[in-house]
């Protein structure tokens, strides 16, 4: 199909043209038209009065491929000030900081515990004295009970013998004296046994109370240092991550292929490191305390045990028999 003939008639269906043309007027130009991801710009595009078709008239330079004119020298980063500094610190400067920090947990972990041991001592030893006490408290009242014995057997037998009584009678008066002494004397030993009983309680309960603290205490410091070397980890990975970039950035003025490589394999390590926690110390797990609960005995209480007499350890004693019949 042909171009219409008449200039003024633009109905017709144009099969070698991409766009409708506007009506012909010398020297008009199309504005800039946006073809996707780039611009045309038709500001010095005219349109031919006889013809009707488009002329393009071309700039000083392209935008998309031109750029001849221009300096296509990419300017180099400087790194090199940030490469010196990041060497220094995965070099020393995070293991100087590490270490300072263990050595701040450790100073502290040492004086709780020594803290401890003092405020442990100090008790032990405060039981001690209480316990000494009370046995000086049971001896002195024990001896007293038997003096008061003695006086009451002697005032019980003065008493009857001015009232003629006999022998019967005045060894019968010698039991009520015997009586009231095993009462005053069973509550000696009441008394005592229990004053024994809660100082056991108390030694229990302090060393049971120490140990669980200095446990605590050894806890937490193997916490903090293993944070401590987490730190160091996660800062000598990051920084080794860092300078592998900077080092394998062409454009970098230190730029070091060879060296970025090994950065990354400094990160690799850094970040799958984890500090071997030696545990708690047997020092610790297995403290008793110097101070210990034991049993004490009143003098009067002791018994003699039955076993193998002394110097004849494979003959053992024997009850008595009691009376037998005789036989001829």
């Amino acid at each position: 199909m042909g171009i219409p003939k008449d200039e003024n008639n633009f109905s017709g269906i144009f099969t070698n043209q991409t766009a409708l043309l506007p009506p012909k007027t010398l020297g008009w130009r199309v504005p800039a038209v946006d073809q996707g991801s780039a611009v045309t710009d038709t500001s010095n595009t005219t349109y031919d009065a006889g013809t009707g078709y488009a002329s393009y008239a071309s700039s000083g330079g392209s935008g998309g491929s031109g750029g001849s004119g221009g300096s296509s020298a990419s300017t180099k980063s400087s790194d090199a000030e940030q490469v010196r500094i990041l060497r220094e610190l995965l070099d020393g400067g995070f293991e100087e900081a590490r270490e300072q920090r263990l050595a701040n947990i450790q100073r502290v972990y040492e004086q709780g515990d020594s803290a401890l041991l003092q405020s442990y001592d100090a008790r032990a030893e405060s039981l001690e004295t209480l316990r000494e006490d009370t046995k000086k408290s049971e001896a002195d009242t024990s001896f007293a009970n038997l003096g008061n014995r003695a006086r009451e057997s002697s005032d019980i037998l003065t008493e009857i013998a001015t009232q003629g009584a006999g022998e019967t009678d005045a060894l019968r008066t010698q039991l009520i004296a015997a009586r009231n002494w095993s009462a005053n004397q069973l509550e000696v030993s009441r008394a005592f046994f229990d004053s024994i009983g809660s100082n056991n309680a108390a030694i229990t309960e302090l060393n049971e109370d120490t140990r669980t603290a200095r446990i605590n205490l050894a806890t937490q410091a193997l916490s903090d240092q293993e944070q401590a070397w987490a730190t160091y980890s996660n800062q000598m990975a990051a920084s080794a991550s860092q300078l592998g970039n900077v080092l394998a950035n062409p454009y970098s003025d230190s730029y070091d292929a060879e060296g970025g490589a090994d950065a990354w394999q400094a990160m690799a390590d850094a970040a799958t490191s984890v500090w071997d926690n030696p545990g708690i110390s047997d020092d610790v797990m297995d403290w008793e305390g110097w101070s210990q609960p034991r049993k004490e005995e009143v003098n009067y209480s002791i018994l003699p045990e039955y076993g193998p007499r002394p110097g004849y350890s494979d003959r053992a004693l024997k009850r008595p028999e009691g009376s037998t019949l005789q036989k001829w």
